[in-house]
């Protein structure tokens, strides 16, 4: 628990946290030609995925409260079989923390940097990642907060600059008859949708409260899902399914012909 140097932080600092997570978890960690291969349900997938997230945070909150705790760590740890438990949790939080920060790599790689190597990226995020994770969550948590009205400003700004190429016509067709890949995109998107919990799980003691880190999940939650279904929108409306297929993060550097969507 020390080596995390939780600190003290608000409720603000951890509902900022758990949403800019949210927003990266559900717009950076996706196969984009899997999910958009049979048609566009991104949205509805997003969203039946985020509920099911809150409703086992709900149970997870609700059994530390029961043993007296203040976060998820004290349900593993306290017994060799419980600290054993904690190996795959730390897994957990590793694997969501990479897969978005790959994708987003790639997708600076393919449409921003188009010359760049992702290695020469990563020496400028590198640093500054480093340093913030060695001063622990506390600093990290007041980051998010700071970023949020950056993030907030960006996604509004995409949204409204392509309200003239909307067409509700490009929702169209909504796979609902492949109900066996609705569900593995579904149980795809509730590991990427309660990666942010798990990490406010495992910091919640900075809070003091346990209610008041429930209440941070609520409101990280609410928003940070309605940002991700408002720009999963957005994407739908501005470009058709097959057109969103091409946007997969592939390792090449073609540019996608924006004249043809």
């Amino acid at each position: 628990m020390s080596a995390l140097r939780i600190g003290a932080s608000g409720r603000q600092e951890h509902a900022a946290a758990v949403w800019i997570c949210t927003f990266t978890s559900g717009c950076f960690a996706f196969d984009n030609r899997a999910l958009f291969s049979d048609g566009n349900a991104s949205y509805l997938v997003h969203a039946a995925a985020s509920l099911f997230s809150l409703l086992l945070f709900e149970c997870l909150v609700r059994a530390i409260r029961r043993q007296g705790g203040h976060d998820l760590l004290a349900l593993f740890f306290g017994s060799r079989f419980r600290k054993a438990l904690a190996v795959p949790l730390i897994l957990a939080l590793f694997l969501a923390a990479m897969q978005p920060q790959q994708q987003f790599l790639l997708t600076l790689t393919q449409y921003v940097f188009v010359e760049a190597k992702q290695t020469s990226i990563v020496l400028y995020l590198l640093p500054c990642l480093t340093l913030l994770s060695m001063l622990g969550a506390e600093p990290l948590l007041r980051t998010a907060r700071i970023l949020l009205p950056v993030l907030l400003l960006s996604v509004a700004a995409a949204l409204l600059l392509g309200i003239p190429q909307y067409h509700v016509w490009r929702l169209y067709p909504v796979p609902l008859g492949a109900l066996k890949k609705l569900l593995s995109d579904c149980l795809s998107a509730c590991f990427r949708s309660f990666s942010p919990f798990l990490m406010l799980l495992c910091i919640g003691e900075g809070m003091q409260r346990i209610d008041a880190m429930q209440s941070a999940g609520r409101i990280g939650w609410l928003f940070g899902t309605l940002t991700v279904t408002a720009m999963l929108l957005g994407l739908s409306f501005g470009f058709s399914y097959s057109m969103l297929a091409l946007f997969v993060a592939v390792q090449t550097y073609r540019r996608i012909p924006f004249a043809e969507v």
